[in-house]
């Protein structure tokens, strides 16, 4: 229903398109006043903490969305849910998506604390990464999407990103040490950077090492470690 109140707000050519084919300004208004009774519903919050609390993965998928869609907070009781199931990787996908430090900070001492991180850093390969098999792999790749914009914070996930088979991890943690300076990287993950250097197999990878060094002036300093 959000989606249509959306469609019904657009501006522009798509509209003039809409009244030419038979809509009115009148209809349009009439929707519109339909959409919003629907969404303004008092019954929506109960029935969308019931659907994230459903045992159905779908329903629980869907309910998410409609709270995104209403704003309401709902962090806490996925965080809740996640230390239930350490290795959902749709909990981590959604519990990223926030702005504040304080839980990120939690959410990324829970990682590093329950990912198996030497599983999944067991050296670089050109994997896609999907499957069951990389279940942890796709936890990670949510959260080092997420680290650029949180400077120092979760230098182990990033060491063990460096160090995953799968290479959209590999490419995750270099988003973060290319947004981050060089004093906040630690020296795990700076470690970490300089195994790649040698061992890395993805042509493209390689490349963007190489401009990450040469922009951040690290060959020199790489080598003393």
């Amino acid at each position: 229903m959000t989606d249509i109140y959306d469609f019904l707000n657009e501006d522009g050519q798509r509209w003039e398109q809409g009244y030419d084919r038979g809509w009115s300004g009148d209809l349009r208004e009439a929707c519109k006043r339909l959409c919003e009774n629907v969404i303004r519903d008092e019954d929506w919050p109960v029935k969308i903490w019931e659907g994230i609390r459903s045992q159905d993965s779908a329903v629980r998928q869907h309910a998410i969305h409609a709270a995104k869609r209403l704003r309401m907070d709902i962090w806490e009781e996925l965080f809740g849910q996640l230390q239930a199931h350490p290795l959902d990787s749709h909990l981590y996908y959604e519990l990223v998506h926030t702005d504040e430090p304080e839980r990120m900070n939690r959410l990324v001492r829970y990682a590093e604390a329950n990912l198996p991180l030497k599983e999944i850093a067991s050296g670089p390969k050109d994997e896609i990464g999907y499957g069951e098999q990389y279940g942890p792999h796709q936890c990670l790749q949510s959260l080092l999407q997420a680290l650029d914009v949180f400077e120092g914070l979760g230098t182990k996930l990033i060491a063990a990103g460096l160090r995953s088979p799968a290479t959209m991890n590999r490419n995750m943690a270099l988003k973060c040490l290319e947004a981050w300076p060089l004093p906040v990287w630690g020296e795990e993950a700076a470690a970490a950077l300089q195994e790649l250097t040698v061992f890395e197999p993805n042509e493209q990878v390689k490349e963007r090492i190489a401009k990450l060094l040469q922009e951040k002036e690290l060959t020199a300093w790489l080598i003393k470690l």
